[in-house]
C-alpha cells in the first residue's frame, strides 16, 4: 500500500527501499522505547516503595529504581519528578545532585518545584516527625520548619 502511493507520487523505488527504511526506523527507535521501558519499570518500583510501611524497604525499593535507570538523563528525571510530586525531597534531591543532570534545563524546575511546594499541613508533619529517626528528632524538624516559612 505505501510502495502503491509512492508509485502513484511519480517516485521508483527499489523492491528492497521499504523494508530497509521498516528495518532503519526499528533500529532508530529500539533505544528510546527501551529508555521508556526502563523509566516505566523504576516508576512502578517507586509506587511500591511509596506503598511499603517498612522504611528500609522503600529506601531499597527506591535504590533500585535508580539502578533500573542509571545515567540515563529521562530516568533520572521522570524519578525527580516522581519524588517531588509526592513530596519526597530528599530522594529528588539526591537524583538532582548527580553530574548526569548538572546541565539540564529540567533540573531547574524541579528544583525551583521543589521550593514553591506547598507548606506540609499538621498531620503530614507528624507522620515526618514520626518517621525521621532519633538523631534528627522533633528538635529537627520545627528548625526546618521555621526555615521553611
Amino acid at each position: 500500500m505505501v510502495m502503491e502511493l509512492v508509485r502513484s507520487s511519480g517516485v521508483v523505488l527499489p523492491a528492497w527501499a521499504f523494508p530497509c527504511a521498516v528495518v532503519g526506523l526499528t533500529l532508530v527507535l529500539i533505544p528510546a522505547r527501551l529508555r521508556s521501558e526502563r523509566a516505566s519499570r523504576a516508576r512502578r518500583l517507586l509506587t511500591r516503595a511509596a506503598a511499603s510501611n517498612s522504611v528500609a524497604e522503600r529506601d531499597r525499593l527506591e535504590a533500585e529504581a535508580l539502578q533500573e535507570v542509571g545515567a540515563d538523563t529521562h530516568g533520572l528525571l521522570t524519578i525527580a519528578g516522581w519524588a517531588v510530586e509526592r513530596g519526597r525531597y530528599a530522594l529528588a534531591r539526591s537524583v538532582l545532585a548527580r553530574p548526569e543532570l548538572a546541565q539540564h534545563p529540567e533540573r531547574r524546575k524541579l528544583l525551583a518545584g521543589m521550593q514553591t511546594a506547598a507548606p506540609l499541613s499538621a498531620d503530614a508533619l507528624i507522620a515526618r516527625v514520626l518517621r525521621e529517626s532519633p538523631a534528627e528528632g522533633p528538635d529537627h524538624a520545627s528548625e526546618h520548619r521555621d526555615q521553611q516559612g
